[in-house]
């Protein structure tokens, strides 16, 4: 058992904390966690890429739920037309998501050079002006 890590050194090294530790094993997504006489939780160096792996699909926006599927047993074979499902619904998400931003990004220098032009005039955005940038922002959302 020496080379296994203790739950602090576990949380150190991936950056995770002990509590979302042990909420991932309570959820079955961490397997293979030895206990000592004491009952103390012991970790293979293996857990350490598995953490990775989760927080790595979290960040591309995974439920656990998914993430459970993906790395359950046979996940791969057993629900593999989920886990495509899953995926493809994940890009058309991240797909929405960028063209959302590009028109965010579109509205922002709209802004900027509506401004700059007013401000290069010596001038103040009136009352309409300001409303008109109101009623775009407005749409934005």
């Amino acid at each position: 058992m020496s080379d296994l890590l203790r739950i602090g050194q576990l949380a150190s090294l991936t950056e995770t904390s002990a509590s979302t530790i042990r909420y991932y094993e309570q959820l079955g997504l961490l397997e293979g966690i030895e206990r000592t006489g004491g009952g103390s939780r012991r970790y293979s160096q293996q857990i350490i890429f598995r953490l990775k792996v989760i927080k790595g699909l979290q960040t591309m926006g995974f439920s656990l739920a998914d993430i459970h599927t993906f790395l359950g047993s046979n996940s791969s074979c057993d629900n593999k037309e989920h886990i495509l499902s899953t995926l493809e619904q994940r890009a058309r998400d991240m797909q929405n998501l960028i063209e959302t931003l590009k028109q965010r990004k579109e509205f922002l220098m709209e802004i900027h050079h509506r401004l700059k032009d007013t401000w290069d005039e010596g001038r103040c955005l009136t009352q309409s002006e300001l409303y008109e940038l109101s009623t775009l922002i407005g749409a934005t959302e």
